[in-house]
């Protein structure tokens, strides 16, 4: 894991954010106060080539990341 001149955690590759998302989802842990960790997609940064994890449902799809 490294950091994104955007300031957001960066990924190496799809399956190491995939994880991550993954764990934070079984813990039922909160993206912030309003949305809960149940949602959430992984996507490719054209900032630094690395992959994020968002909350939202709104970017790559699972099965286009992996």
């Amino acid at each position: 894991m490294s950091f994104c001149p955007t300031g957001k955690q960066s990924y190496p590759t799809p399956n190491a954010a995939w994880a991550v998302l993954n764990h934070i989802k079984a813990r039922g842990r909160h993206c912030d106060s309003r949305v809960k960790a149940t949602q959430g997609e992984v996507y490719r940064c054209a900032e630094c080539s690395g992959w994020h994890i968002t909350r939202h449902g709104q970017t790559a799809r699972r099965r286009e990341a992996v």
